[in-house]
């Protein structure tokens, strides 16, 4: 996936163009199975989406022994491709509608370091959504923690991959699992974690 990446501060700014793929089965393992609401719109019992778990690759530890920085962004695309799957927008969804996400704006915040070996879960939650966006934080932790150690706060919107490209409402099912999931709430820990204007502080 190409994309432009600006780090300032901490934080990742993408290039509003950048797509969601598939990711390969071995990006994809989690530690609990993934299941798509049916057609009909009913949720089953691992309703609501989630969690998603990645391992960390050797090759993306810095000389420091830690994560190094620009893979929080790459996992956390990957496991948007995940949560896609489950809200119904998942291959055959794309193959027949020529829609998909791309993301729009992506924030992030570094908590704490990842170490080499750490097995990460992330954990997606919708702040807001209107007819063809979804805004979602994403928090980051080591898996079997409660500690997190980075929240992704991304603005996503459903377009429609034509002639050329435009944004597209998603279909009513869709809008309806992500109302149902929104309905749910986000964790005050998490909104308070999440993205926030870039600022220096200074003394009184």
């Amino acid at each position: 996936m190409a994309a432009c990446i600006l780090l300032v501060a901490g934080r990742f700014f993408m290039d509003a163009r950048v797509s969601h793929s598939v990711p390969s089965k071995e990006s994809r393992n989690t530690g609990a199975p993934h299941v798509n609401p049916d057609s009909s719109g009913r949720h089953p019992p691992a309703w609501p989406p989630g969690p998603h778990e990645c391992g960390v690759d050797p090759a993306w530890i810095d000389y420091n022994g830690h994560l190094r920085d620009g893979y929080f962004a790459v996992i956390a695309s990957a496991s948007i491709d995940a949560l896609m799957d489950d809200l119904g927008i998942d291959e055959s969804y794309r193959r027949a509608t020529h829609c998909t996400l791309y993301t729009l704006e992506l924030h992030l915040r570094f908590l704490r370091e990842i170490k080499g070996g750490e097995r990460l879960r992330i954990d997606w939650y919708p702040a807001e959504f209107d007819a063809k966006r979804l805004r979602l934080l994403l928090a980051m932790r080591p898996a079997g923690t409660g500690e997190i150690a980075a929240v992704v706060d991304v603005m996503l919107i459903h377009v429609r991959q034509d002639a050329t490209v435009r944004s597209a409402p998603f279909p009513p099912a869709v809008q309806q699992r992500i109302a149902d999931w929104h309905a749910l709430g986000v964790p005050g820990e998490v909104l308070e974690l999440g993205s926030r204007p870039l600022t220096l502080r200074r003394p009184p």
